[in-house]
């Protein structure tokens, strides 16, 4: 079957001014846009909140991003916002009295290291080297003076 065999679903006026195209956004639409950054910020990962049919593809995403400076900083204020999200996360599951130790573990070290990516000015551990080194110097016996 050819691309142009394929018939789209009539259309339907949700507004009554705009034609809607059932399926995955393509273009920029900023309610989804939105709802994107606000759930971003509250910890959830892009590859589930982009699996819901409303949501763009992963591809239409990175396209927005590209094409809206705005939208790229609130974008990265979220993803700021997502590690404060993992680290509270972290927290509550440490407190959680009744949790299997070995995977709360692995939960913890995951998010660690997630969190460290996302904003590692704040959440990176720092690791200061400090090195001093002796050399001896070496005179020779006899020193020729002019």
């Amino acid at each position: 079957m050819r691309r142009k065999d394929i018939k789209r679903p009539p259309v339907t006026k949700t507004n009554g001014e705009k034609p809607y195209y059932p399926g995955r956004p393509v273009d920029y639409v900023e309610r989804e846009a939105e709802e994107i950054i606000e759930r971003l910020s509250t910890g959830e990962s892009l590859n589930k909140i982009l699996q819901n049919e409303r949501m763009p593809a992963m591809h239409a995403f990175y396209r927005w991003l590209a094409s809206d400076p705005e939208y790229r900083r609130k974008y990265d204020d979220a993803r700021l916002m997502q590690a404060d999200s993992l680290f509270d996360s972290i927290l509550d599951g440490a407190m959680d009295e009744a949790i299997n130790v070995p995977r709360a573990r692995l939960i913890a070290d995951v998010k660690q290291y997630v969190i460290g990516r996302l904003n590692p000015k704040r959440y990176q551990p720092s690791t200061r080297i400090e090195q001093s080194i002796e050399m001896p110097v070496l005179v020779p016996d006899e020193v020729e003076k002019d």
